[in-house]
Order: C-alpha cells, then sequence, then structure tokens
C-alpha cells in the first residue's frame, strides 16, 4: 500500500524528471506494478477494509447484544437497558472485554434507527409580555 508522500514521488520522477517505471520502482524499493497503479490514477486510492475485525472477545456475544438492544426497545421508558447495565448483563455472563467496545457495538446496531429529534426553539429580543407576532425580530431555529 503506497501511502500519500510515494505516489507523489513516483508521479513526480515520471512525469516531471521523465525516469522510467524500472527505474521508480528500483529507486524507491517498490514493485512495478505499484508504479504503475500510482500512475494510473490521480490521487492515492482510499484504504478499504476487505473484511470486518475479528472481535475475539465480543463475537460470541454479539447475538446476545442484540436481543437485550431488541428487548430494550420493547421496555417502558424509565425501564430501558442502558449500555452500561448491558455491558453488567454481559460481564454476568462471561465476558471479560471493555465496555466501549460493548457501546461502540450497540452504537453500530442502534445507528440507522435513531430517530433525529429536532424539536423547534424560539430565540429573540421580545419580551415574554410580547406576542410573537409583533415581534419580528424572533427566529425560529431548530436544535
Amino acid at each position: 500500500m503506497l501511502i500519500v508522500d510515494q505516489h507523489a514521488a513516483i508521479r513526480h520522477a515520471y512525469y516531471n524528471q521523465d525516469k522510467s517505471i524500472r527505474e521508480i520502482a528500483r529507486e524507491l524499493q517498490i514493485s512495478r506494478q505499484s508504479v504503475r497503479k500510482a500512475l494510473a490514477s490521480p490521487a492515492p486510492l482510499p484504504y478499504t477494509q476487505t473484511a470486518p475485525r475479528a472481535a475475539p472477545k465480543l463475537g460470541s456475544f454479539h447475538a446476545r447484544i442484540a436481543a437485550l438492544v431488541q428487548e430494550r426497545s420493547r421496555q417502558p421508558r424509565k425501564q430501558r437497558y442502558t449500555s452500561h447495565r448491558i455491558f453488567q448483563i454481559l460481564q454476568s455472563e462471561g465476558y471479560t472485554g471493555s465496555e466501549a467496545r460493548v457501546r461502540g457495538y450497540i452504537g453500530e446496531l442502534t445507528w440507522p434507527f435513531r430517530p433525529s429529534v429536532r424539536k423547534p426553539s424560539l430565540r429573540g429580543m421580545c419580551k415574554p409580555s410580547t406576542s410573537l407576532a409583533g415581534c419580528h425580530s424572533a427566529s425560529v431555529t431548530t436544535t
């Protein structure tokens, strides 16, 4: 994988110094195929992860966390499981990893389902006794 500096050095050597692909590969100690790829793309290619990372400690608890998150959505508002409570439940079941990993995984599970709650608020220079119809400086913003 080429870093940005190497990509720039390859392009500079080829286009400005008129060096051959073989010469650039020899100087920078990279393959000729990598030099060709760098010359073919105007900007460095971003890194893309091919497979999801292994989660040796949390992996066996994915199904249990999903069940607890599903159960949490059916509970009354004041009795819902927090991420910390889910972590405590998992610890009692044998989980030895960190709470941050549990919170991160719960965030991944619940992110697409979070409603965007934006409450409108009136902010302006009006006194509380004046009506909004007579106040021209009030603006409606969403927070």
